[in-house]
């Protein structure tokens, strides 16, 4: 029996009944802040008086996906049935594995987990905890605790073959999601900077690039930003990985933030 895709409409009624259900003093308008759309075209798009604009669907994507993996489903389903309409680099990745902020808090706030992932990649790791520590500047102890945490969790597989002990990554290239910037990804980055700030000092300038710049802006044009952020970084990763010479473990972070507010000037 072969099921049809749903609507938006009908894809956005249920889960605003979902949360309706779960606190009778959810509003429209508090779903409208949590997808990131404007209450007026919510509701017009809930009455089924107009469509979605583009832009909003990675948004949807992004709240849906970490809530409910019927709802996933459901707005893959969508997206899918849509794709000839909806520029690519809206559209999810169908090879990527999106992380829960709520079933991955630990992997996705601790920046060891992730660099542990893509430290077995490269050419010279050996599947030992001490290695690990060595290569990541981090204690035995911390990484035997990380290192064991993403066996337990199946995000490693222990293996032996004919070259010894080999740990496996069994997931497909992890993903966070994109729009909603939640208490996971807030502490996420928070660390990432914190690390950045202990290592910036004493990082051979040959093996690393700190670079910024300051400028006056169309804050409309942010969501035009966000994409050509995300698409470089995309970009980065492939030409850098893109070799079965692979030795070290990067981080490339990205920060676009405003510094000033969103007061009124003093006269």
């Amino acid at each position: 029996m072969n099921v049809s895709a749903p609507t938006l409409q009908e894809l956005l009624h249920q889960v605003y009944e979902k949360r309706k259900h779960r606190n009778t003093k959810y509003t429209i308008s508090a779903y409208a802040r949590d997808l990131k759309i404007h209450p007026a075209t919510l509701s017009a798009v809930l009455k089924g008086r107009r469509k979605l604009p583009l832009k909003y669907l990675s948004f949807i994507q992004s709240e849906l996906a970490e809530k409910n993996n019927v709802i996933q489903n459901l707005t893959q389903k969508w997206l899918e049935s849509r794709s000839s309409n909806i520029p690519p680099q809206l559209l999810p990745s169908k090879n990527n594995f999106v992380l829960s902020t709520q079933n991955h808090f630990e992997l996705i706030t601790e920046w060891e987990y992730f660099a542990v992932l893509n430290l077995v990649k490269t050419k010279s790791f050996i599947a030992k905890a001490s290695h690990v520590a060595r290569r990541l500047g981090i204690s035995l102890q911390r990484s035997e605790k990380i290192c064991q945490n993403l066996i337990n969790w199946n995000f490693l597989k222990v293996v032996q073959s004919k070259r010894g002990i080999q740990w496996l990554r069994c997931h497909p290239p992890l993903r966070t999601t994109d729009g909603k910037l939640s208490h996971a990804l807030r502490l996420a980055h928070a660390n990432e900077l914190q690390l950045i700030q202990q290592r910036i000092m004493n990082m051979p300038v040959e093996f690393s690039d700190f670079s910024s710049v300051t400028f006056a802006a169309n804050s409309k044009k942010l969501e035009e930003a966000k994409v050509l952020i995300r698409n470089f970084r995309q970009k980065l990763a492939q030409v850098l990985e893109n070799s079965s010479e692979l030795d070290s473990v990067y981080l490339f972070s990205v920060n676009l933030l405003p510094l000033t507010t969103e007061g009124k000037s003093q006269k």
